[in-house]
């Protein structure tokens, strides 16, 4: 097939899924959007990039966004400005990123030899069918292979800049941390690579990596600096989280449980009780062994400069296990990441292209029971979240104003959000008491696993007795395939809204 086609077919195929995705319903939001996009949207209503969540503590007062790397929320500010703030703005803009990490990796791979020219046509036409399996809902990942792919692609190039190859790291980092590492060692991979023939090539590539790390860390300090003089406490929030020092995720928690590995792991795996995605997480440490069964079978075949990109490969994959166990979407990250550098190897003609092709495949292959899923789920979901539609309104209309303090359980904050300026997810009062008082509650049903006549019960650090509720959940929607329910679980929309004693306009209402 003509290179142009495969543009053809995923240009057609992603109009499709744009389309197909406004059919069905919103994608639930975890808890990752708090981290990822609140800060954009409250950017984008309010010129304020401040959240909740920049407290790390769940406090009632936001403050300056700092608990992770700005770029993602900074872009979603600038869409949240052009296109409309509604309950589908973050499906649809986690798409639009997906997609755009589709074409890069697409990119990439029609730009491989003719030598593995079958395999090149599989995954290019993988890609071009399937390139919403690059979404990432609410987090930064494909945002990450986007950024990712410029530093390398500079560093595969003889006359590559060392200075602009850091300038790009750093913007990587600040797009997701562990694909600015990644891109760090996947550079210096790279530019030994390039010197491995000329003499004194040990010395070459150490002045290239120092230059490419002196401008990555003159970019960072740069924007440290301007956090600090907006905020003096802005930097100890993002080491707090970063390390792991509140979050438990990081790498100091992961050096200082070093007893507990198994289960970290065994946690990280089950981060989300999620089969799919558990099972991805296994599939992930599979794909590296299945990189290097390949370098064993073909080990005669191998340069000394593709030995290079195979240890490049594996040391990404060896910081994601032993440095972030319990972050298993690091892990999963590293089944795009390092084939998209085995192909910055393999364009050259080296074998690495070859590999780097077909563990593409099967880092999609692995994505595939998480994608279907996703589709049943939002399918199902349809009539749940039009039966919900009007519960942000119902509930504004009996706060004072639109700025009170409102927790939502479960998943359903892009429902809420374009009513209410400060959410708080009601899912931290499980973790310790807190001084916050929320006005409002929508206690939402989405993964809730009581009787089919059971009342979610709010958390127990609040009392019950100081709200009252004004409306129940409009419609239960139990976890089934066909119609035909399967597990004890909920998935679908809706919430139980309570108002805090006083805070209530006097609006009254039969419950639902």
């Amino acid at each position: 097939m003509k290179i142009s086609r495969y543009w053809i077919v995923f240009i057609i195929c992603a109009v499709a899924w744009i389309i197909a995705s406004l059919s069905l319903a919103p994608s639930l939001s975890g808890i990752d959007v708090w981290a990822f996009r609140d800060a954009g949207w409250n950017l984008a209503s309010t010129g304020s990039f401040e959240s909740l969540v920049a407290t790390n503590t769940g406090g009632a007062t936001p403050k300056l966004y700092s608990s992770y790397t700005p770029i993602m929320p900074l872009l979603f500010a600038g869409y949240a400005s052009i296109l409309p703030r509604n309950a589908y703005a973050g499906t649809i803009f986690n798409l639009l990123i997906g997609l755009t990490a589709a074409a890069v990796m697409l990119g990439w791979v029609i730009r491989q030899p003719q030598n593995s020219s079958i395999v090149r046509s599989y995954a290019a036409l993988a890609v071009a069918i399937l390139p919403v399996i690059f979404v990432t809902f609410d987090r930064p990942e494909a945002i990450g292979l986007i950024l990712f792919s410029i530093p390398v692609f500079l560093s595969a190039d003889a006359n590559a800049s060392p200075i602009f190859v850091g300038i790009f790291v750093a913007l990587t980092f600040l797009g997701h941390p562990f694909s600015g590492i990644a891109a760090g060692i996947w550079a210096s991979a790279l530019v030994l690579s390039r010197n491995w023939h000329f003499p004194g090539r040990w010395l070459l590539s150490l002045r290239e990596v120092m230059i490419t790390g002196m401008g990555a860390i003159a970019v960072l300090i740069a924007v440290a600096l301007a956090y600090y003089s907006l905020d003096h406490n802005s930097l100890a929030r993002f080491l707090a989280h970063a390390l792991g020092i509140s979050s438990g995720l990081g790498p100091v928690m992961a050096l200082t449980s070093g007893k507990d590995f198994l289960r970290d792991i065994l946690d990280a795996a089950a981060l989300h009780q999620d089969v799919p995605e558990t099972l991805a997480y296994f599939l992930s440490l599979v794909s590296s062994l299945l990189l290097v069964s390949w370098c064993a079978v073909y080990r005669k075949e191998l340069r000394n400069e593709d030995w290079i990109s195979v240890c490049a490969g594996l040391a990404c994959t060896a910081i994601a296990v032993f440095l972030f166990p319990r972050q298993g979407h690091y892990l999963f990250c590293t089944t795009s990441l390092v084939p998209l550098g085995l192909l910055a190897v393999g364009k050259t003609g080296s074998k690495m292209s070859t590999v780097g092709l077909l563990l593409l495949l099967f880092g999609m292959f692995i994505r595939l029971p998480a994608f279907f899923i996703d589709i049943v789920q939002r399918s199902e979901q349809r009539s749940s979240y039009e039966a919900s539609l009007q519960q942000p309104s119902f509930l504004l209309a009996h706060l004072q104003t639109p700025d009170a303090l409102v927790a939502v359980e479960g998943d359903d904050y892009d429902l809420f959000k374009p009513q209410f300026q400060n959410l708080f997810h009601l899912g931290w009062f499980h973790y310790s008491n807190r001084l916050t008082k929320p006005a409002a509650i929508a206690n939402c049903y989405d993964a809730f696993h009581g009787p089919d006549t059971a009342v979610r019960p709010l958390p127990s650090q609040l009392d019950p007795s100081e709200f009252h509720m004004i409306q129940a959940v409009p419609q239960h929607l139990w976890i089934t395939i066909l119609g035909h329910r399967v597990m004890r679980g909920q998935w679908g929309y809706g919430c139980d809204l309570y108002v805090r004693n006083g805070a209530d306009n006097g609006i009254q209402a039969p419950l639902n």
